[in-house]
């Protein structure tokens, strides 16, 4: 069977969207499908390759940084040599990633033209969120026209999780086509170390992510200075942040954490490879998260499945992911709650590692790759004998 799977980006663009993707489409491919990642070229890769059986093909795109260089916009002329190709293909099924990108609507459409059946899978779980009050209008015009047609058109509907399988019904998928796969993880890559060297003094809390403004980073970096100045914690010299990852925002957190007085406690280690990202975190002491908005987050699978201890916003999937007895969940926007929990980790490592322990559990039982796969297999498969 052959699937083309329209995303946003690919590799060598680094995030949990494409580690999602990449996920899902190695294992369709173990399982005998032929599968095509048609993507936009972020990082003037090669047009076309071959890569562990997934045939990628990239589109030249613009990524303006207004736009906070996360929503690529084909090229027009570059579109028609590989639409045309396709278009001419057998192709069993359409699989597209996101309701509000471009590279969704090519899909759907081309699934709606050809009547070929199409899953959309919806990775987010509200309208966009920015600090930007006019890209915000604009995300919640385009979930509206584009993002109804990718979600009303599809033969079957996938949220990642059940707030972003809620919002696809509330952009107009259907009741009866909507289903909830969690993003799957690779539980053989992203272990814990069998013999961890035994703590030293020095408490490491580690974020990773794509360095914007919805994933509040800055909330984390107001939660240490509150944590910092308080008379019930003189130990703040002990703690080091390690902020993985790049984005436009890098430079307004650089210069918030040098005003902050925290150059000496926060690290940016920029953008890593899986590889330097699980190294980092297996030698790390408590993992943050203080996004505004989530799908799934995938930083927190990996997060989990390493035996980390996990403070989250209680945004989004998290709560799917880390439940009471696997982690420590506050409000987003909310840096005294964030700093209240930070301390309560920090003071209490036993019980913490505990909730380390108890989420790898959760993550090998609901969201090992092949037990994702499994999932959009029976999908896949359920839809081309509808077809």
């Amino acid at each position: 069977m052959r699937i083309v799977v329209f995303a946003a980006f690919y590799y060598p663009y680094r995030g949990g969207y494409v580690e999602s993707v990449y996920e899902v489409s190695k294992g369709l491919v173990e399982r005998g499908f032929g599968v095509t990642v048609f993507a936009c070229d972020t990082h003037h890769a090669a047009r076309e390759e071959f890569h562990e059986g997934i045939c990628i093909v990239r589109i030249p795109s613009w990524n303006s940084a207004w736009l906070n260089n996360s929503f690529p916009l084909p090229k027009p002329w570059a579109l028609i040599p590989p639409l045309f190709h396709l278009w001419r293909e057998d192709i069993d099924a359409i699989i597209t990633e996101t309701r509000f990108f471009p590279t969704t609507f090519i899909g759907a459409v081309m699934g709606f033209v050809r009547r070929i059946p199409v899953v959309h899978v919806e990775q987010g779980s509200c309208h966009p969120a920015s600090h930007r009050g006019v890209i915000r209008i604009i995300g919640s015009i385009i979930d509206h026209t584009f993002g109804w047609f990718a979600c009303r058109s599809a033969s079957a509907v996938v949220g990642v999780s059940a707030a972003a399988a809620a919002f696809a019904k509330h952009l107009g998928a259907q009741d009866s086509r909507t289903s909830v796969i969690h993003n799957p993880i690779d539980v053989s890559f992203w272990h814990p170390l069998l013999h961890p060297s035994l703590p030293d003094s020095r408490v490491v809390i580690a974020f990773v992510g794509r360095l914007i403004h919805a994933k509040g980073v800055q909330d984390l970096f107001r939660a240490l200075v509150l944590l910092r100045d308080s008379f019930s914690f003189p130990e703040f010299s002990r703690i080091d942040a390690i902020i993985i990852g790049d984005g436009p925002y890098r430079a307004v957190l650089e210069r918030l954490a040098a005003a902050s007085g925290l150059s000496r406690t926060i690290r940016f280690l920029g953008e890593m490879d899986r590889i330097h990202i699980r190294s980092e975190l297996q030698a790390a002491t408590i993992f943050a998260n203080p996004s505004h908005s989530e799908g799934l987050p995938v930083s927190v699978l990996e997060a989990a499945a390493l035996a980390l201890p996990v403070i989250a916003t209680d945004v989004g999937g998290t709560r799917e992911v880390i439940p009471s007895e696997c982690g420590i969940l506050v409000p987003p926007r909310d840096p005294a709650a964030f700093a209240e929990k930070l301390l309560y980790a920090i003071r209490n490592p036993e019980e913490c590692r505990m909730f380390g322990r108890a989420a790898r559990s959760r993550i090998e039982s609901a969201f090992s790759t092949s037990f994702i796969v499994d999932a959009y297999e029976r999908v896949l498969r359920s839809v081309i004998s509808h077809g």
